[in-house]
């Protein structure tokens, strides 16, 4: 486990960090930052014979149009990290007269998603045929001859 000054002056279990541990390992996960997640998992003691209790901390992306909490499929920007729900920013930046040319954050000037705004463009067709597709029944029973 990773000691800091902070914990040498107080009686805090070194465990109690391992869900902040694990939430920055999932950040970097996201930002493909596969070699530092490791680094990170690393210092997490697997086998903690003192378990505390701990609150979950979960890394909640807001998305940047709507400014709801993202659940199901999103887009993250991989340079300023900004984003949302993935047909909310496949609208933002596809409109008609391309006015949307940079980040929909407010104040950030990266224009790094219209690079990848191709394959969002096929992310987002694939999830309405998805969604479009009607789910056939299943047959609770498969029958077999002998």
């Amino acid at each position: 486990m990773l000691k800091t000054p902070f914990m040498k002056k107080t009686n805090i279990n070194e465990h109690h960090y391992d869900p902040i541990l694990y939430s920055y390992a999932s950040l970097l996960h996201r930002w493909k930052h596969f070699y530092k997640r490791t680094q990170i998992l690393q210092k997490i003691d697997h086998n903690c014979q003192s378990p505390t209790l701990i609150n979950q901390i979960s890394s909640i992306i807001i998305c940047s149009i709507c400014l709801q909490p993202v659940v199901g499929q999103y887009f993250l920007c991989a340079i300023c990290a900004h984003g949302g729900h993935l047909l909310h920013i496949h609208e933002w930046f596809s409109s008609p007269d391309s006015k949307h040319r940079y980040c929909p954050e407010k104040d950030c000037q990266c224009r790094c998603i219209i690079k990848q705004q191709e394959l969002l463009t096929i992310n987002t067709d694939q999830i309405q045929k998805h969604q479009q597709t009607p789910t056939l029944p299943t047959r609770p029973y498969i029958s077999r001859t002998l």
